[in-house]
């Protein structure tokens, strides 16, 4: 198995920085991942790195919203204070109608008084404030008669309100958009679903959106989007104007490697365009500029080997005149029109 740290060790030493015998330490294998990871997105953003497509399906209020999310807390730190909001995912009853502190969250959703959302992967652990029942919630009381609670319960699950709330973290604390996913590199289709109906809406780029479909008429079926990459998340604004609505989104994502030990799994050539290529940024970087340019040259070799795999071949005229009659494409055996 492959790991970001061999791959990374392995450029390191092909750059000359360390002998074969040697390895980077902390703080320069974490530097080199940093780097690692550019190349990966930079690959990407030239089309010459694989991807994923992502369907990620959203019951919505408006006609504006987003996937994306950024992390803002991690394992064992105490988040700021939230003045108000709302927490969901109590995970045991509560014989009061005010949790203690030291109540446990798990997985839970916050959103905070000016409607931002998070979202915790693990547990969120009240340290201080207070989360009271909203709206009556759910209660129990064997004792109860009619509408009279003796002894109110809240129930596991209520969504409850916070009143200048801090939670300790376990695990990590995301702030998110309304699809909680990794913000997406770009946008293949969106889809409302009616009925068990999907329809594909037709994509408009931001210029003519502001001007043309921004605002005005409403509709329950829309026929348009645009989507806006503004980090970190990816905004999508739909047109006719909708009041609520069920889409598919199906975007396209790249991994990159969030820790040294991870494996990378790619397909035939991937490694060594990899290797190369951060062995010539690391070469840069200590100041070897002599062995980043004799390694380009390696590099590119690598690079262009993985672009004559990715690339589809050329198309050729059936009359042998360029610009004349349909082109014949050799991967698909058809031919189209010039």
């Amino acid at each position: 198995m492959l790991t970001a740290r061999n791959l990374i060790t392995n450029a390191a030493r092909t750059a000359g920085i360390i002998g074969v015998a040697e390895d980077l330490n902390a703080n320069e294998s974490v530097q080199a991942l940093n780097e690692l990871n550019n190349l990966i997105e930079g690959l990407e953003l030239d089309a010459n790195y694989p991807s994923n497509n992502v369907t990620n399906q959203i019951a919505v209020t408006n006609s504006s919203f987003t996937i994306g999310r950024t992390e803002v807390f991690t394992n064992g730190q105490t988040t700021d204070t939230f003045t108000s909001g709302t927490i969901t995912g109590l995970s045991t009853n509560i014989s009061s109608t005010t949790a203690p502190t030291n109540i446990v969250f798990n997985n839970p959703t916050v959103i905070d008084s000016n409607g931002v959302k998070y979202k915790s992967v693990g547990t969120l652990t009240l340290k201080n404030g207070t989360v009271t029942e909203t709206g009556g919630g759910d209660r129990t009381d064997s004792n109860s008669v009619g509408t009279t609670f003796n002894a109110p319960t809240i129930i596991s699950g209520t969504t409850l309100s916070l009143t200048n709330c801090s939670f300790v973290v376990s695990g990590t604390l995301y702030k998110t958009g309304d699809v909680f996913a990794n913000r997406p590199n770009r946008i293949i289709s969106v889809n409302q679903i009616t009925e068990g109906v999907t329809r594909p809406l037709l994509f408009k780029p931001e210029n003519a959106w502001d001007s043309s479909y921004k605002t005005g008429a409403s509709s329950g079926i829309p026929r348009y989007y645009t989507s806006r990459g503004t980090f970190p998340f990816m905004t999508i604004e739909v047109y006719p104007l909708i009041t609520s609505g069920t889409f598919d989104i199906v975007s396209q994502s790249i991994s990159t490697v969030d820790e040294l030990n991870d494996e990378v799994s790619l397909p035939t050539g991937y490694n060594s365009v990899l290797q190369f290529q951060l062995a010539v940024i690391l070469a840069e970087d200590y100041g070897y500029t002599a062995k980043a340019g004799q390694l380009t040259l390696r590099a590119n070799k690598a690079l262009g080997r993985v672009k004559k795999i990715n690339n589809q071949g050329q198309t050729l005229t059936n009359t042998g005149t360029p610009g004349m009659g349909n082109y014949y494409n050799f991967n698909t055996d058809s031919y189209r029109g010039a």
